[in-house]
């Protein structure tokens, strides 16, 4: 039952870049409107579930963090705008990259020494993704794969402090709801970013269902699993996300990849499980 959890999670998180790109797609919601109701619905589920379980330990007010909070949003604000443009597994490769650098130079700063393997991995994966941008490769959309690099930073940051709340005594849950919930402070800023109003009811619909669903019970499955299962292996299984997309994308959403881009998707999943499973041993 446990694996079966786990395999639910890391299908949800795959699912958020599948229907994020089939709403743009389809021109169903805006990018504004798509993230502010992805955030609202995944509060109230996230929020939900934590009224619903034993830790009392915290008032709401006093679970999550501002500077959380601002990442999240980052995080989410830039996915919507990235996916108006790339495909849901090459987005999903460029932000799986950008949150790995990102919370590398967050442990640095912090101190952690890496070895010369992981820093021969991490470049194999820089490399490999330069090349997937390479406009002769991939024509991507620039201004798309900058959202998206934006939004690598801010889950990357999200996660960083995430660590932190868990030192200070905030349990996953109690720090993701708190985050969620003070993200929708802001979301009155984010309105004027609307170029053009796109509005569906079912867009509305599925806009729910990624933030209730595929965001706010694949966060809760996530966290359960972690009850089991060890850090560094965690991480190692995230790797399965891009490759889901890329493969869902292509299946579904009638996505084409080439040999070339392939390649370098597998160079960068196999470059970065290497750089996670040196980071296991070295402790």
């Amino acid at each position: 039952m446990k694996y079966f959890i786990l395999v639910l999670a890391l299908v949800c998180f795959a699912l958020n870049s599948l229907i994020a790109r089939y709403v743009f797609n389809e021109d169903l919601l805006d990018e504004v409107t798509f993230t502010v109701i992805r955030l609202c619905s995944g509060a109230f589920v996230l929020v939900l579930f934590l009224l619903l379980s034993k830790q009392k330990n915290r008032a709401l007010s006093q679970c999550g963090s501002w500077y959380g909070a601002i990442a999240l949003l980052v995080y989410l604000i830039g996915f919507s705008f990235a996916y108006t443009a790339l495909d849901a597994g090459f987005g999903a490769l460029i932000l799986f990259v950008v949150v790995t650098f990102t919370m590398v130079i967050g442990g640095i700063i912090q101190g952690q020494k890496l070895s010369l393997l992981q820093w021969g991995a991490l470049s194999v994966a820089l490399l490999s993704l330069a090349y997937l941008l390479n406009p002769s490769v991939s024509h991507p959309n620039w201004y798309a794969v900058l959202a998206m690099g934006l939004s690598g930073i801010g889950w990357g940051a999200y996660s960083l402090q995430g660590t932190k709340l868990k030192l200070e005594g905030q349990s996953p849950i109690q720090s993701t709801a708190g985050c969620f919930l003070r993200a929708m402070v802001f979301v009155p800023a984010i309105f004027p970013f609307i170029s053009a109003i796109q509005f569906s009811w079912y867009g509305v619909v599925i806009a729910i269902i990624c933030g209730a669903i595929t965001s706010g019970v694949g966060y809760v499955l996530w966290y359960q699993s972690l009850f089991w299962l060890q850090v560094d292996k965690a991480a190692t299984m995230q790797l399965s996300v891009p490759v889901i997309t890329l493969i869902s994308g292509v299946l579904f959403l009638g996505e084409s990849v080439n040999v070339i881009q392939c390649i370098c998707a597998v160079l960068i999943v196999l470059s970065i499980g290497f750089y996670l499973k040196q980071k296991s041993r070295l402790g």
